[in-house]
């Protein structure tokens, strides 16, 4: 049986590390990922989010009543918790029909008024 002998320190000597090697590529690929989401966190500390309407804000305070997570309140609706979050957050466009259905989810009710201005008419 013939004995095969591998000088590693040579090995790796042979191995490309420079600029055009696939490890310097992928470190640095990592590292800039790694700027860019810590640069998108410093901006959404900066930036004040504006306050939520009343009846957003009547959907989180139900939820803490009911001690209701974004999470199990999603599992009720047969929806996503990411869809619950970006409603708390003001974020996105949700149809009326998906408020009646967290309303109803919350056991509150939702109603709506209309107000006209003093010179319109009603036809």
């Amino acid at each position: 049986m013939k004995k095969i002998e591998i000088d590693l320190e040579a090995l790796f000597d042979e191995l490309p590390l420079g600029p055009k090697s696939g490890v310097f590529w992928k470190e640095r690929s990592v590292r800039l990922e790694r700027r860019a989401k810590a640069r998108h966190r410093a901006e959404e500390r900066s930036v004040p989010r504006p306050e939520p309407p009343d009846f957003i804000k009547a959907i989180i305070l139900r939820r803490a009543q009911l001690n209701i997570s974004q999470a199990g309140l999603a599992q009720k609706l047969h929806t996503h918790q990411a869809v619950i979050s970006r409603l708390e957050t003001g974020q996105g466009k949700h149809r009326l029909e998906f408020l009646i259905r967290v309303y109803a989810a919350l056991g509150l009710k939702l109603k709506l008024s209309l107000e006209l201005p003093n010179d319109s008419k009603v036809i």
